[in-house]
C-alpha cells in the first residue's frame, strides 16, 4: 500500500464520529466489510449522544485519481 498523500484523509468529516470498527466475515453477502462508528451528539442531552452508528458497507472504488475507500 502506498498512500496518495501523507495528509490525513477522513471517511467521515464529522468530529462527532470516531472509534469506528470494521467487521469482516466470509458469511456476509458478497464478502462485505462493514463499519460501525461511535457517535456523540452536539450536547450531552442529545438523544443520540454516545451511541453506535448505523452499519455501513466499506468498499474500494477506482476513480481517475486512483483507488478510494467509500462507505
Amino acid at each position: 500500500f502506498t498512500p496518495d498523500t501523507l495528509a490525513p484523509q477522513r471517511m467521515n468529516a464529522s468530529s462527532d464520529f470516531y472509534a469506528a470498527q470494521t467487521l469482516y466475515r466470509r458469511t456476509f453477502p458478497d464478502d462485505r466489510v462493514v463499519q460501525i462508528g461511535w457517535i456523540r451528539g452536539a450536547s450531552a442531552t442529545a438523544p443520540w449522544s454516545q451511541a453506535l452508528t448505523f452499519p455501513t458497507e466499506v468498499r474500494l472504488r477506482t476513480f481517475p485519481e486512483g483507488v478510494r475507500a467509500l462507505n
